[in-house]
């Protein structure tokens, strides 16, 4: 197709434009394509997926060789430090690991942060994890929704809190790697963030407990 638009460029008459398109869909359909075609799926994205999964079995590989027993994590992440990347969410991470036989091996990581510079709400990439038993662990970051970085504050929102837990946790826990800001280097603000954050954790936790045991959303959805 690139082909055909450079030869649509150099062609600036309506008649040539015409004649080239037809040429050139031709040539598509032609023998020509059929080897072509391949090159530029192997040579491209999967190409480069063929290597990620290169890359992880090598992980397998050593992580057996020194009696490794922890599980090993995947975090997901849309962009940063490159425009786009192939782990781009939950879903395209657990879809990689699939296809390339993975799975077992592999659990997903997941920081709230990097779900929502994806385009998610802050919750979705550990519910849809959980869903689908992928869930290893909580990067419990979040960030500013109308940012388009990653901001690695550490968790205030009590509702974002609630719907985090009640997705469940798997063998990683929780983990923070969120920072205090400009605002202050203070080690003793760093400890008192850190212990707010896990307050803030802890009354999600409390509340998803009475919403699973109330039984009330579950009743409505019936």
């Amino acid at each position: 197709v690139m082909h055909m638009l450079q030869h649509m460029l150099l062609h600036r008459s309506r008649s040539a434009w015409k004649w080239r398109i037809v040429w050139e869909l031709k040539t598509l359909c032609s023998g020509e394509a059929e080897i072509r075609i391949p090159l530029i799926a192997k040579y491209g994205c999967a190409y480069e997926l063929d290597n990620f999964a290169a890359f992880f079995r090598m992980v397998i590989a050593y992580k057996e060789k020194i009696g490794f027993r922890g599980q090993l994590l995947i975090e997901p992440k849309p962009k940063e430090p490159t425009r786009h990347q192939y782990d781009y969410d939950a879903q395209t991470v657990m879809a990689f690991l699939h296809t390339y036989g993975l799975e077992k091996h592999f659990k997903l990581n997941i920081e709230p942060n990097h779900t929502t510079l994806a385009g998610h709400p802050h919750e979705h990439d550990i519910l849809f994890a959980s869903a689908f038993k992928m869930l290893g662990s909580i990067d419990a970051n979040t960030g500013s929704p109308d940012l388009g970085w990653d901001t690695d504050q550490f968790p205030m929102d009590i509702r974002h809190a609630t719907a985090i837990m009640k997705g469940g946790l798997s063998p990683g826990g929780l983990n923070f790697d969120a920072k205090v800001r400009r605002e202050s280097t203070e080690l003793a603000d760093m400890f008192i963030a850190h212990i707010a954050a896990m307050d803030t954790l802890a009354r999600g936790l409390k509340n998803a407990a009475n919403i699973i045991s109330d039984g009330i959303l579950k009743k409505s959805l019936q």
